[in-house]
C-alpha cells in the first residue's frame, strides 16, 4: 500500500507547458494507458463523504494491473490516496471475474502520459482523450504531513512558473462520467 499526495492543474496551453517541462526535467517514461473502472455491486463507492473508492483494471503497454484506490476527502477535497495494486496476467479474465461477481463497468479513461523526474516531485503531463490536458505534481516524499506536502506541491508548481488552474475536484473517471452525463 502506498500513500499519494498530489495536485492537478488544467493545461490551457499544453504545447508551451510541455516544452517548458522538457527543457527543465528529464522525461523518465511515456505511457499509453487504458483504465476501465468498475462499480461495486453492493456498496456505493461514492456514498461516504470522507472518501471515494475506485476499482480499476489498467492496461499499460504489456502490463495489466488491478487497482483499488481510496481517495480521502477533507471538506469535499481530496487530500491523499491509499493505493493497492497487483499485476494480473490476463485483462479479459480479470474483467470476466469482476463481472461474474456482479461488478459493473462504470467508465473508461484513455490516457497518454509523459512522466518527468523533478527531484522530490514526479510530474505527469497527461492527455486524457475524453477531457484534454492536465499536469499532476506528485510528491515523492513526505514534507511533514499531508497538508505540508500538498503545500509543497503548490510551491513547486509556482517555482517552475506553471499556472495553477484548478482541475475539478475529482478523479479522471469522475470527470469523464460527468461529461458523459451532460451529453
Amino acid at each position: 500500500m502506498g500513500i499519494e499526495v498530489e495536485i492537478r492543474t488544467i493545461c490551457n496551453n499544453p504545447i508551451e507547458l510541455e516544452k517548458k517541462l522538457s527543457s527543465l526535467f528529464p522525461i523518465v517514461k511515456t505511457k499509453h494507458q487504458v483504465d476501465e473502472y468498475f462499480l461495486h455491486p453492493l456498496r456505493d463507492f461514492y456514498s461516504n463523504p470522507s472518501f471515494k473508492e475506485y476499482l480499476r483494471i489498467r492496461i499499460d503497454g504489456q502490463k495489466t494491473v488491478l487497482a483499488y484506490h481510496k481517495a480521502f476527502l477533507k471538506d469535499g477535497k481530496k487530500t491523499h490516496t491509499e493505493e493497492h495494486e497487483l499485476l494480473v496476467e490476463n485483462y479479459s479474465e480479470m474483467k470476466s471475474v469482476l463481472e461474474s461477481l456482479s461488478f459493473k463497468p462504470f467508465v473508461t479513461v484513455t490516457k497518454e502520459r509523459k512522466v518527468f523526474d523533478a527531484g522530490d516531485f514526479e510530474l505527469c503531463f497527461d492527455y486524457i482523450k475524453e477531457l484534454g490536458y492536465f499536469l499532476e505534481v506528485e510528491a515523492k516524499k513526505d514534507f511533514g504531513g499531508i497538508d505540508k506536502t500538498t503545500q509543497e506541491c503548490f510551491n513547486f508548481l509556482k517555482k517552475i512558473g506553471a499556472d495553477f488552474i484548478p482541475a475539478p475536484n475529482m478523479g479522471y473517471p469522475d470527470m469523464v462520467a460527468e461529461k458523459i452525463q451532460k451529453k
